[in-house]
């Protein structure tokens, strides 16, 4: 099927771990989204606890997103 002008292109994101130095791209997005907003030291403990686990979304080199 050929492309057209109303079908949107597609736009790779991948996915991983979180790690240590993703916390300047988390804090950013996490400045920019929400009013009460979590500190370092907030998601560092979260990310100690066993039933938790950290997750980045990548666009190129950028973190464009993150979950816990």
């Amino acid at each position: 099927m050929e492309k057209t002008k109303k079908q949107k292109a597609e736009i790779e994101i991948y996915r991983r771990w979180m790690i240590r130095r993703d916390m300047v791209d988390v804090l950013e997005i996490e400045a920019l989204s929400f009013e009460f907003r979590w500190t370092e030291e907030d998601f560092v403990g979260a990310l100690r606890k066993r039933n938790c686990i950290g997750r980045v979304a990548e666009h190129g080199e950028y973190v464009i997103g993150f979950m816990l």
